[in-house]
């Protein structure tokens, strides 16, 4: 009978999966998509609500990605002075985030919900 002092190769990975533990992190996890607010019935209150807080859950991230393309803008134009043509791709980045965020968002912004 031999004894090896050196873990066995199929020891070291199997002890590796489980240090590691899931492959995905927390913040890559994709929720279920509730039904808008259009599919659901009138007298199916459960189902606006979740229509509604799912609206202003893409609203909140909408909102956070158009904040963050302003973001990058500004800096590469500090960065940029004077040379603006760099910095084009991000502005024009920026101004279809906008956009798109104008045409989905600001429709229903008095009301506040769907």
């Amino acid at each position: 009978m031999h004894c090896s002092t050196f873990p066995q190769p199929g020891y070291e990975r199997k002890l590796s999966s489980q240090i590691e533990g899931p492959s995905t992190n927390w913040y890559h996890r994709k929720y279920r998509r509730v039904p808008t607010i259009d599919e659901c019935y009138s007298d199916d209150l459960m189902c606006k609500f979740e229509a509604n807080e799912q609206y202003k859950r893409d609203r909140e991230v909408d909102t956070k990605i158009v904040n963050l393309l302003s973001q990058r803008r500004d800096d590469c134009m500090a960065y940029e002075i004077g040379s603006q043509e760099r910095c084009q791709p991000i502005i024009d980045q920026y101004k279809e985030a906008e956009l798109n965020w104008f045409i989905k968002c600001e429709k229903v912004a008095v009301k506040r919900s769907v």
